[in-house]
C-alpha cells in the first residue's frame, strides 16, 4: 500500500531520503531483527528494484524476550 504523509525535511536531513521519494517500512517479527537474512534482502530488493527510502523499524531488543512478561508483569 501506499500513501502521501507530510513529511518535515528536517527530519530527513542527515539521510539519502527526499520527501518526495517512494517510502517503505519494514517491520519484522517477535524475536527477529533488520539484521536478519530476510530483512536485509528485502531491504536490498527495495532499494534496487524499487527506488526511495527503506526504512526497518528494528525493535529486536525488546523483542528478544518473551512477550509473556507483557501479558503477566509482576
Amino acid at each position: 500500500m501506499e500513501t502521501s504523509v507530510p513529511l518535515l525535511e528536517n527530519a530527513l536531513r542527515g539521510s539519502d531520503c527526499n520527501p518526495t521519494d517512494k517510502f517503505a517500512i519494514i517491520l519484522h517479527g517477535w524475536i527477529q531483527s533488520c539484521s536478519d537474512d530476510w530483512a536485509l534482502a528485502l531491504i536490498e530488493r527495495l532499494s534496487f528494484y524499487r527506488g526511495g527510502c527503506v526504512i526497518c523499524i528494528d525493535y529486536s531488543i525488546i523483542a528478544s524476550s518473551s512477550y509473556m512478561r507483557f501479558v503477566n508483569p509482576e
